[in-house]
């Protein structure tokens, strides 16, 4: 990697085993101390061998994961160029690049091969929160507290922008190759959009409250979506008809992400983790965590890992034992 992009620390983290009380299918294996505070944004590499954190302090760090659980998780490079905090990450289709948001404004795109900036899209006029790729990798989606929804070419160049959020939008996904682009944010609806030419097609009610997460179930018509009043609810893509999950309105809901396979929920809170069945909508696991802001989550490629990022800086790793 650069020497301009790239700085080497060679600082270790340190690993815990057996820490907290998890409960169902949860092992807790590893406790990153990733930043000095308030870790975002987490995403693994492609093959599972790396992982990148997101906070406050702008540089983006990478982590070498270890070939056992218990084995140490190192911070080998870090990805140098936003000015301020980074919120959110999203992993390229083939796993080459990886797209960053900022609170400086901008969106970046990283060659994961040589660490170099491949792109910096500017534009947005406030903080941007939300990142979704394209299923083909051709361009990509950003959401941001402007009100706007960004879409950008992925080979760089100038963007469209998506304007009928009446405040800030938080959450964005692509729907398939010929699916819809859906958007969610503080005015509690789904903002359905062309991709293409940027027409909005239609808008539907959302779970309650302030849409904060959405998340697409590949190979599927699923939409699950985040409201912070009503929880979370599964839509069909096809009719728009609902689905709660029960017991998921009251317990102060921050993020979601959805397993790679499409089998599990992940869901972070104020100080907790849960693990939901995403055909039945069941429970299937929980963590109460020592911090209430629990943010961001990633799991590894084969679903059998997931990390959490955390207000105390600290990233914790997860192990699931099904």
């Amino acid at each position: 990697m650069s020497r301009r992009a790239v700085q080497r620390t060679g600082s270790l983290a340190t690993a815990r085993t057996g820490w907290g009380s998890p409960v169902g299918i949860l092992d807790q294996v590893a406790t990153i101390k990733a930043h000095p505070r308030h870790a975002q944004a987490v995403c693994f590499s492609a093959d599972g061998t790396r992982l990148y954190s997101g906070a406050f302090d702008p540089a983006i760090k990478i982590w070498t994961v270890p070939g056992s659980p218990d084995g140490k998780w190192r911070e080998t490079d870090q990805l140098a160029g936003h000015s301020r905090s980074v919120n959110t990450f999203a992993l390229s289709p083939d796993g080459a690049t990886l797209a960053s948001g900022s609170t400086d404004r901008t969106v970046r795109l990283w060659d994961l091969g040589t660490g170099e900036t491949k792109a910096e899209f500017e534009g947005h006029r406030n903080t941007v929160v939300g990142l979704s790729w394209s299923p083909d990798g051709g361009h990509l989606a950003s959401c941001s507290y402007d009100s706007t929804v960004r879409v950008w070419p992925a080979d760089s160049g100038e963007g469209i922008v998506l304007r009928g959020h009446e405040r800030h939008a938080f959450a964005v996904t692509h729907t398939g190759v010929e699916g819809p682009l859906v958007s969610g944010g503080m005015d509690g609806l789904l903002h359905t959009w062309d991709p293409i030419n940027g027409e909005e097609l239609s808008r539907v009610d959302g779970p309650g409250g302030v849409v904060t997460s959405l998340a697409w179930d590949r190979g599927s018509s699923r939409l699950w979506a985040l409201g912070t009043e009503g929880g979370v609810v599964r839509y069909s893509t096809v009719d728009w008809t609902v689905a709660p999950v029960p017991g998921t309105s009251d317990i102060g809901l921050h993020a979601m992400n959805l397993s790679p396979d499409g089998s599990m929920v992940a869901i972070t809170g104020d100080n907790t983790l849960r693990l939901f069945d995403a055909e039945s909508g069941s429970p299937a696991a929980h963590a109460e965590l020592p911090v209430k802001g629990v943010y961001g989550s990633g799991w590894s490629p084969d679903g059998s890992t997931l990390a959490v990022a955390g207000a105390d800086g600290l990233v914790r790793i997860w192990a699931l034992n099904r």
